[in-house]
């Protein structure tokens, strides 16, 4: 018998690996083209509704409430981990929608079930000054946790006592600082219509307008404009010769105003002491301590829509 080599014995052990076919494993078919466009688009939906629930959203201010601080457009991220995220009430809903899909005015949700909310826990809780957001607790027609994003800033949290005073918000007695800019309301007396340049080189809008800026109004004085401004724009107006008077809009106290809660002597720029205390129904502000601050923002305040379910602020929309 023939001694192999070991040289031939590797070539030998080559070939029969080469000539072997192992039919026990079948070959794995690769994806097509929409199966894997579809996973990879899964994968996207799901990971982004989870960030959205549980780390940051991204939003967009609607409304002037907060002009100077935010502006109308302005984009901005919002965290939910510092006050704990709520985990979802309503989980029969389109992800990444919030109330109604895109571009229709259809429901992108459906009540059907509606799970108890818990809060999970956070790192921070609200303090005096904060900016928040929060759902609105007074919408009915949605679910709590698909109702209006309102954003606010916090000027008194719980034990507080709050107060209005000739347009100055004091909180446990002492004057609350209060923002940049911050705005108060006038009725621009005029001789002639106003440019719509003066109001914008002014810095001073009406998203309610078609043009973007305030338009003539018939008030119980006469025509005269309606206006969000700081005291350095109003002085501004009261040099210029085609205003005839600049009024400040400061009802007096006591006088109330309906549309307000609660029924009681409340006004824009006056309101008796309120002491903040735990008045809330399932981590939703109760309409009982809605009161009315500055039309800038300076005396808005919320309960945010992620705060821990013990604590609580006051909102004044």
């Amino acid at each position: 018998m023939a001694v192999q080599s070991w040289e031939e014995r590797l070539a030998a052990a080559n070939a029969a690996a080469a000539t072997n076919t192992d039919t026990s494993t079948p070959h794995k078919k690769p994806k097509g083209f929409f199966r894997e466009w579809g996973d990879a688009i899964l994968f996207a939906v799901i990971a982004a509704t989870l960030i959205r629930w549980a780390t940051f959203e991204a939003y967009t201010i609607p409304t002037p409430s907060m002009e100077h601080s935010l502006l109308v457009g302005d984009y901005l991220f919002v965290s939910k981990l510092h006050y704990g995220p709520r985990t979802p009430q309503t989980p029969l809903q389109v992800p990444l929608t919030h109330q109604t899909l895109w571009g229709f005015n259809v429901k992108s949700y459906s009540d059907a079930i509606q799970l108890p909310s818990y809060r999970l826990p956070g790192f921070s809780e609200v303090k005096r000054n904060d900016v928040v957001v929060f759902n609105v607790p007074f919408e009915d027609m949605h679910p709590a946790d698909l109702r209006t994003n309102y954003i606010k800033r916090c000027v008194a949290v719980a034990g507080d006592v709050l107060e209005i005073k000739n347009l100055q918000v004091y909180v446990n007695g002492k004057p609350a600082v209060d923002p940049p800019q911050s705005q108060n309301r006038y009725f621009l007396q005029v001789n002639e219509p106003v440019r719509d340049k003066v109001f914008q080189e002014q810095g001073i809008s009406d998203f309610n307008s078609p043009t973007g800026v305030p338009q003539p109004q018939m008030t119980q004085m006469g025509p005269a404009y309606v206006v969000d401004a700081t005291p350095q724009t109003a002085e501004f107006f009261k040099k210029q010769s085609f205003i005839k008077g600049v009024v400040l809009d400061q009802a007096p106290a006591g006088q109330g105003r309906p549309r307000y809660f609660p029924i009681t002597p409340i006004t824009r720029t006056a309101r008796r002491p309120l002491r903040r205390s735990q008045n809330l129904e399932q981590g939703q502000l109760r309409p009982a301590t809605v009161a009315q601050g500055r039309p800038d923002g300076a005396a808005h305040s919320g309960k945010h829509a992620h705060l821990p379910e013990n604590h609580h602020a006051l909102r004044a929309q």
